[in-house]
């Protein structure tokens, strides 16, 4: 557009050149009285002097902005090819990491039982050693030293580290120290416990553990390999490493990742999580070696576990010990996106009851 201006204004300017020894001369409206030659040229030269200076300098002008527009362009496009290939690092080291995880995935193995499937058995143990824990507490330990009281959080500390370091000669002084001193006796005292449910199991060949819930409800767990072995060889490369890929992409700048992109790779790598992988990523968060998970960082809004709904396909009554996920987890994190697929769900059916009811109503 600017390029054209410029060619009109030159073109006038140049037949206003053209034409001005006629206008000064023989146009009456100039009336300057000038007819000998040395006064057309002087006075041609005084006028055309400025005018072919205008020209000039706008011919200048247009060249050094013809310039900046195409090194402009040149940016804009450099800027574009950078995006791209900082997207694309991105991308190929994000699939990496995604690739890794289901490789992590499949490795999984307790005895008999291979790939996601080991999650299943995993929760069961970790609900299982919860409730025998809470179980000591309250009919021996608390009966023993009344005044030995334990908050809920204590006892689960106690039963995720049990979980995930297991109990034995080398085991129980990890859970020991990640408890803390002031529950040395407590942990002692139920390691010695589960060592004897072990061995008492053992000798009478049974396939199942049972124990007494809050509740007075018998909880059983059937036994796939020995109880409270412990698996920080299954998960610690496992869940460090589905921290770090989630990591990777909330730490990419705004500019080459909006929030609602990042949600979108991280529904990816969500959708490789089953139901109980989703499970035990809830319960490692609220253990003191998940809790990254539900930290909120410095500059940020929201934890990992909320910003990017980590759980959103779990069903809500599978997490039935300790906290539930709808006590301590909004409804939907800063995108509006809802924190649990499961009560959409229920939404939707009683939509549909609702509306099956009105017309029989109306019938």
């Amino acid at each position: 557009m600017l390029l054209r201006v410029g060619i009109t204004i030159f073109v006038f300017l140049s037949l206003a050149v053209i034409f001005l020894p006629l206008m000064v001369t023989h146009w009456s409206w100039a009336n300057l009285g000038v007819f000998k030659s040395n006064e057309i040229g002087d006075t041609i030269g005084g006028i055309m002097g400025p005018a072919v200076g205008l020209i000039g300098a706008t011919l200048t002008f247009l060249a050094f902005w013809t310039q900046y527009d195409a090194n402009l362009s040149q940016r804009r496009q450099i800027d574009i090819q950078d995006r791209r290939a900082r997207l694309d690092a991105f991308e190929s080291k994000f699939y990496t990491m995604l690739s890794i995880h289901r490789d992590n995935v499949d490795s999984m193995d307790i005895n008999d039982v291979e790939g996601g499937k080991v999650f299943l058995h995993l929760m069961d143990e970790l609900r299982f050693i919860y409730w025998t824990i809470r179980f000591f507490y309250r009919e021996i330990f608390l009966k023993a030293t009344p005044k030995s009281l334990l908050t809920d959080e204590e006892i689960y500390q106690v039963a995720y580290l049990s979980f995930f370091f297991g109990v034995g000669e080398k085991s129980t002084p990890l859970v020991i120290d990640l408890g803390g001193i002031h529950l040395e006796g407590f942990i002692k005292d139920v390691h010695s416990y589960i060592k004897e449910m072990r061995e008492d199991n053992d000798k009478k060949k049974l396939q199942a553990y049972t124990v007494k819930t809050d509740n007075n409800l018998t909880l059983e767990w059937k036994r796939v390999h020995t109880l409270a072995v412990g698996h920080l060889r299954r998960l610690s490369h496992y869940i460090r490493h589905l921290f770090q890929t989630v990591k990777f992409v909330d730490d990419q700048s705004d500019e080459l990742l909006p929030p609602y992109a990042k949600y979108d790779y991280i529904t990816n790598l969500r959708a490789q999580l089953s139901t109980y992988e989703q499970l035990l990523l809830y319960y490692n968060a609220l253990s003191v070696l998940g809790e990254p998970w539900l930290t909120i960082e410095k500059n940020k809004t929201e934890s990992y576990l909320v910003k990017y709904c980590m759980i959103k396909s779990i069903p809500i009554n599978s997490a039935n010990f300790y906290l539930k996920p709808e006590s301590i987890l909004p409804d939907a994190n800063a995108l509006g996106k809802p924190m649990f697929e499961w009560m959409e769900i229920r939404k939707r059916v009683a939509d549909i009851t609702n509306k099956t009811r009105n017309k029989e109503i109306k019938n």
